[in-house]
């Protein structure tokens, strides 16, 4: 899996250069709001947070820029490299490391706020457990734990090879196949069992027949323009969607 997502990021097809609008959405209304160039509307009294999963660091970028002490850490050594070079550029301070969330090197309780984007979709059933409740570990008693899951109202489930339950390798998304887990909300209430959920939102777009799923996420250089007659009928039946979860560690 390392060597794939290295490959993954060495062509630079999973880099995205902006942060998330549910992620932006999360800070300010649960975290810290930005009123002015350099005003701050404090809601929580937040130190540190760590993006587990960073990729290209765009998130940790984000929290940075907030003011923040913000940890990444991520699977793919060609990803810490372009976010340590896109940390340096913009002369921002964030604390990045290689490794695994399934084993988060870090201490209990260590952070207020964890956040994980787009990671839990590409693991195991068994790895997801162990992610959750790493992120769990680290995330101090009333912190904040931000994570987002691909829904399985999402057009890609079914789609490609069925290699466990849910969980499907494709081969049309990136240069290398990937497994991609998805989710409902029964998957949801289990893995956020020991959590108090406040916020959750499925998110999702809606494209048509000729276009491509991977419009929305991936910026790919496939469907992303078709010329459209609307004299004919529109079927608008692709669709991407994600969980957005928001929870307190009690």
């Amino acid at each position: 899996m390392k060597k794939e997502w290295d490959d993954i990021y060495k062509f630079g097809e999973a880099r995205v250069w902006y942060p998330d609008e549910g992620v932006v959405k999360f800070c300010s209304r649960y975290l810290k709001k930005k009123m002015d160039l350099d005003v701050f509307d404090e809601r929580r009294l937040v130190n540190r947070i760590l993006d587990a999963g960073c990729g290209n660091g765009r998130h940790v970028l984000f929290f940075s820029e907030q003011g923040f002490d913000t940890y990444g850490i991520e699977g793919s050594d060609t990803a810490i490299k372009v976010a340590q070079k896109w940390l340096d550029f913009r002369k921002l301070r964030a604390d990045l490391q290689t490794g695994e969330v399934t084993k988060l090197p870090y201490d209990d309780g260590f952070f207020d706020v964890v956040i994980s984007y787009s990671v839990i979709d590409f693991l195991s059933e068994s790895d997801v457990e162990m992610a959750m409740n790493e992120m769990q570990r680290v995330c101090a008693k009333g912190g904040y734990l931000y994570i987002t899951m691909i829904s399985k109202v999402d057009s890609r489930f079914g789609k490609g090879k069925m290699i466990d339950a849910n969980t499907f390798v494709h081969d049309d998304s990136y240069s290398e196949p990937i497994t991609r887990r998805y989710f409902d909300l029964n998957d949801i209430k289990n893995y956020f069992r020991n959590l108090k959920i406040f916020d959750i939102v499925h998110y999702e777009e809606r494209f048509p027949d000729q276009y491509s799923v991977n419009k929305s996420p991936l910026q790919s250089r496939s469907g992303l323009k078709s010329y459209l007659d609307l004299q004919k009928p529109l079927e608008m039946n692709l669709k991407y969607a994600m969980w957005h979860i928001a929870a307190e560690k009690a």
